[in-house]
């Protein structure tokens, strides 16, 4: 994090907005769709955020077969294979950060024992931006006069590959009024975090 051009290596940031009588709204949204590849977390180490097993088998060399890949083309592949935790209707991204020798990965949020997982595999950029801009109007029952957009730093670095950051930008530009952008290497909503995900407040 940067201040006033001074560079901080931990540090947080908080905004707060005095909003007494306008209406605050949020959206969540990823450019991840669910594949057919569904297990259960069986064997976590939660401080070290590491995966151990997916119903019962080795994490890494479960997943790479599943895929049809070797390990070490898994290993290539990992950032384009984040899994979703399942809570009810909703996914939540946790993105793998390194697969270990013993087979096990390190990821970047926590996930828990017994948790209900999905495999996922990227989707369209447009599809996403245009459900950004479908979400603000069909979910959102106020004109927006103020936006803030929390973005992942992996998020941004496919934008930014795939040509599509400029698009971005104005799909939140065109859909959300005047908003201010935040890049970080993890989102929180509510008590949840999770990675790779766009997270929008809208404020009246």
């Amino acid at each position: 994090m940067a201040l006033n051009g001074k560079v901080y290596d931990k540090a947080s940031v908080f905004l707060l907005i005095k909003n007494l009588n306008g209406r605050i709204a949020f959206i969540k949204e990823n450019i991840y769709k669910p594949t057919r590849f569904r297990f259960t977390a069986t064997n976590i180490n939660f401080r070290e955020r590491t995966l151990y097993e997916l119903d019962n088998r080795p994490a890494a060399p479960y997943l790479a077969g599943l895929l049809g890949i070797s390990v070490p083309e898994f290993v290539q592949r990992l950032t384009m294979h984040p899994l979703g935790r399942i809570s009810g209707n909703d996914i939540y991204i946790a993105q793998g950060k390194e697969v270990q020798r013993d087979g096990s990965i390190t990821f970047y949020t926590h996930i828990y024992n017994y948790t209900n997982l999905v495999l996922l595999e990227a989707d369209d950029i447009g599809r996403m931006q245009k459900q950004i801009a479908d979400d603000v109007e069909q979910k959102v029952s106020f004109e927006p006069s103020f936006s803030l957009s929390v973005c992942c730093v992996l998020v941004e670095e496919i934008f930014n590959e795939s040509g599509n950051f400029g698009t971005f930008a104005k799909t939140l530009s065109d859909s959300c009024g005047k908003y201010f952008g935040l890049t970080g290497y993890g989102e929180q909503l509510d008590f949840i975090h999770l990675n790779k995900t766009i997270i929008l407040a809208l404020f009246e």
